[in-house]
């Protein structure tokens, strides 16, 4: 899908079906991923709410920090430690090659079934 400087309704009906999706995994809300908290408990849920939103609903960088109520550095941020913390990456490592891998882990099960 090639991204765009606008979003279309479907991926704006798609960022809230993973909110919800991501809050219920987590017995959270979905007020619980928007707002600012420095829990670590949440950086988890956190961090897979805004991968969701990069590749799996195609957002960029900035429609999903604006969704997030983040700054684009945040995002950015995040993905590059969860990268280095779960898949031993580098932490200046592009967000396409996170995203590959991220995909191949997250994605490929739900292919499968």
């Amino acid at each position: 899908m090639k991204r765009t400087l606008y979003i279309t309704n479907e991926q704006r009906k798609h960022v809230n079906r993973v909110l919800n999706e991501t809050a219920a995994k987590y017995g959270a809300t979905p007020n619980d991923i928007i707002k600012p908290s420095k829990r670590v408990a949440l950086v988890n849920m956190k961090r897979e709410f805004w991968a969701r939103l990069l590749w799996e609903a195609d957002l960029t960088v900035t429609w999903a920090a604006r969704f997030a109520r983040r700054d684009h550095t945040t995002i950015i941020h995040a993905m590059r430690q969860m990268g280095k913390e779960h898949y031993g990456l580098p932490y200046q490592s592009s967000l396409k090659e996170i995203g590959k891998l991220w995909k191949a882990h997250n994605l490929a099960w739900r292919e499968a079934a």
